[in-house]
Formats: structure tokens, C-alpha cells, sequence
């Protein structure tokens, strides 16, 4: 591959501005990490633990913090910024003798209000790294981290040797593990999380008993992707939230995934309101309203499945013949958006049923999934109790022998959470 021309190409047609071409590198980084920074203050944690992984670690690193505002930013956050980048600063001092591992920043403030959010920082940052790559004509592994988040003494060794043992892979869902024992947090958020991260290990697991392609973890703090990759891609979007499931899923749709489960990232579980949804929100909402997390009714799988197992026939049989056997809500969710001129075009395009099947679940890929379940909710099928749905899975998926040894929420998380690890290798 010529990377030069595919660096060329992305930052021709799809870089959002010229930040980061100030900065300066004395080495080439066969990895660099990429850190939003909005309202955070002192990110010593964050960077400690970097260092702390790249101890001992036989390669170049280097650590990209984009502080960002937009025009509007309240005073205040503007304060907390202004911190932000002196904790950097400082921090640079203690490492300035360490060969091969540099932390620099970004100062993205006043940008357009319309477009401002952790989207945009992310794609500043991870296009700065193109600007380098394009420099060295050498393709690097991006990941992306938060400021709240901390890793594994292996972090960057796990990493560099997943993507070197998987030459073919495009870009990689790192494993998370929220700290469910921590006693820095109350009571109350350390159930909330334990039931989010509950909530989405479930979906991707109902994901993975449908056989979904797809079915990986898109957490933002817990993403790695090759820069050659992210520039075929057309680079990271610019939402203020989601940016993680469209980007993943995006590369996903046309390349090839992988999941890491030998090093860990520990998200940080505390509230947040800087995204309308997603974990903080999430939590902030258990916290100040009063309610319990939920995930999607395990129904809406259980029925979906009957049409996932059919999709090989899709490339010989008609439509309505087959749809005649699968639930009412399943086929009036598959023509609202259209099945039967989707089938046929990928028909046109193929020329054998795996082609076919790998086609079609470009079409009914992990967007549509999701608005599916939204589907079925709207159509009567409430969310439920994440250990319901946990029981429902563990009947498919074998987690436990024994739903007895199953009494809440944190120890369902623990299985799944080693069931996960467990199935890297097979």
C-alpha cells in the first residue's frame, strides 16, 4: 500500500482543520493515543498511567491531548481548560529524559458551536496523527482514550502485538471493565454502572448469539484502528455523541475487526453531562431521578433470530414466500426500510451466497439492528431488568450451569465479563 498518497488523499479531502501541524516529534510512534480534554482539570491520572504502561515497554509512543472549547464555552470551563493544559505542561517536565514517549496537546479552543463536542476532538486529534504519519510514510496504530480513563500495565504491548499477529486488521474493540469495586464512588453510582456496563455487554451478547458480524463493543475510551484504515474510512465523524458506534461500525461495515481481551481499559463511571447520551448520562440519570437501568426486552432477539438464520436463503428464495413464517413485528420492521429492493440489489452484485450474506449484512448492518430494538420498544416490547435479560441470554449462551448462583446484577456482569476473555482465543 502506498500510504503516502492514502495519508495525502484524507488530508486533502477530509481533515477538519491544521491543528496539530505546530506540533513536534523527535521520533516516529508505532503508536500514538489520542485524548479528548473538555472541562477536566488536573489529567496527571490519565498520563500517569500511560507512563506507567510504557515502562518497560520496547516501543515509540506518544500521547496527543486535544483541550477543547467551542465559541460559547462558559468562563468557568474555559478555567478548567486553562488547568488542563498547565497539568500537561507539568507533567512534560517529569518526562523529558524517557526516549520514545512524548505527551503533547491542542489547544482546539473556539470552535463552531455547531460542530463542538468530543466527535470533533477526537477527529482533531486523530488527524494531527495523519499529518505525522504522512511525514514518516509509515503507518501507526491510533487509540483513542478519555481523560477520566486509566489502563493496563500491558495496555500498549496487548495492543501492538494484536495488530501484529492480525495484519489484516482494520482497527480493534479494546476490553473495558468499569472499576465496580471502587469505594471512591457511592453506593448508588457503583450500581448504576455495574448495570449499564451490564446492559451493553448483553446487547453485543445477543449480537454475538445471532451470529452478527458485528457484534463488538464500541466504547470511545476503548478503540484502536490502523491509520491507514481510519484514512480509507473517511476519518472519525464530528457527533457529539455516538462518535464511537458510527466510527467503529463504519470501518466494520467494509473491513475487518478485531476484539482484544488481553489488556484492560477502566473507563471512569462518574456523571457527566457533556454528551446527551451515553455512560455518564446514563448514571447521572439512576443518580438524580431515581430509576434502574433497563436493556432491550430479550424478545426482540429471540424473534430477529428466526430471520437471521434464514438470510442465506434470501439469495434464492423470494421474500414474501419467506416471510410468511417470521413474526409480524420482524417483517413490519424489515419493510419499513425497504428488505425486498435491498435483497435484489444485493442479488445484482453477487455471484455466490457467501458474497451475498456478506453484502447484505453490509445493508442490515449495526445501525439498523439498533433501530430495530427501538422499533420493537415502540411497539410494546418494554425494556427489562438487565438480570432478566441476563437469564435469557445464559440460556443460549451457557454462562453459568446454574441461574441460582446468579443474585444481582454485579455478579452477572463478573461472569460475562470472563466469559468474554475466555472466547478470544477460540
Amino acid at each position: 500500500m502506498d500510504f503516502n498518497s492514502v495519508f495525502s488523499g484524507y488530508l486533502e479531502k477530509h481533515t477538519f482543520s491544521e491543528f496539530g501541524k505546530e506540533l513536534q516529534l523527535s521520533f516516529f510512534p508505532e503508536i500514538y493515543v489520542v485524548i479528548p480534554c473538555y472541562d477536566e482539570g488536573d489529567v496527571h491520572p490519565v498520563l500517569h498511567s500511560l507512563k506507567h504502561a510504557f515502562q518497560g515497554c520496547d516501543l515509540s509512543i506518544c500521547v496527543i491531548c486535544v483541550v477543547n472549547s467551542s465559541e460559547n464555552t462558559e468562563i468557568k470551563i474555559l478555567q478548567n481548560n486553562k488547568i488542563t493544559i498547565k497539568s500537561i505542561q507539568t507533567f512534560t517536565e517529569t518526562i523529558k529524559d524517557i526516549k520514545n514517549f512524548q505527551v503533547a496537546y491542542i489547544d482546539a479552543a473556539g470552535l463552531p458551536v455547531k460542530e463542538a463536542g468530543v466527535g470533533l476532538a477526537r477527529k482533531i486529534g486523530m488527524d494531527a496523527v495523519i499529518y505525522f504519519c504522512k511525514e514518516y510514510s509509515q503507518d501507526s496504530v491510533i487509540l483513542c482514550l478519555d481523560a477520566d480513563s486509566l489502563c493496563s500495565e500491558n495496555y500498549f504491548t496487548a495492543i501492538h502485538k494484536s495488530f501484529i499477529e492480525h495484519p489484516k486488521w482494520d482497527a480493534a474493540s479494546i476490553h473495558f471493565e468499569h472499576p465496580i469495586e471502587s469505594k471512591e464512588y457511592s453506593t448508588i453510582v457503583i450500581k448504576a454502572i455495574t448495570d449499564y456496563e451490564l446492559h451493553l455487554r448483553l446487547f453485543v451478547g445477543f449480537q454475538k448469539w445471532l451470529r452478527l458480524p458485528y457484534a463488538i463493543q464500541t466504547i470511545g475510551s476503548s478503540m484502536a484502528v490502523r491509520a491507514s484504515s481510519y484514512c480509507l474510512s473517511g476519518g472519525m465523524n464530528k457527533k457529539k455523541a455516538g462518535e464511537d458506534f458510527y466510527f467503529l461500525h463504519k470501518i466494520g461495515d467494509k473491513g475487518i475487526m478485531g476484539e482484544i481481551f488481553s489488556t484492560t481499559v477502566i473507563p471512569s463511571p462518574r456523571i457527566s453531562h457533556r454528551v446527551p447520551f451515553g455512560t455518564g448520562k446514563a448514571v447521572g440519570n439512576v443518580v438524580e431521578n431515581n430509576v434502574n437501568i433497563k436493556t432491550y426486552n430479550p424478545d426482540s432477539f429471540i424473534m430477529l433470530k428466526k430471520f437471521t438464520d434464514m438470510i442465506p436463503l434470501l439469495y434464492t428464495h423470494n421474500w414474501p414466500e419467506l416471510s410468511a413464517t417470521l413474526p409480524t413485528v420482524v417483517v413490519s420492521y424489515l419493510e419499513s426500510i425497504d428488505i425486498e429492493k435491498n435483497i435484489n440489489e444485493c442479488r445484482k452484485y453477487v455471484s455466490s451466497q457467501m458474497a451475498f450474506i456478506k453484502r447484505f449484512y453490509q445493508w442490515f448492518n449495526a445501525f439498523k439492528l439498533m433501530k430495530y430494538c427501538h422499533f420493537c420498544r415502540d411497539q410494546g416490547m418494554a425494556d427489562v431488568n438487565v438480570l432478566v435479560a441476563f437469564f435469557q441470554l445464559n440460556k443460549n449462551m451457557n454462562y453459568v450451569l446454574s441461574e441460582k448462583e446468579v443474585n444481582e446484577s454485579k455478579t452477572a456482569l463478573l461472569i460475562m465479563r470472563k466469559f468474554e476473555k475466555k472466547s478470544e482465543n477460540k
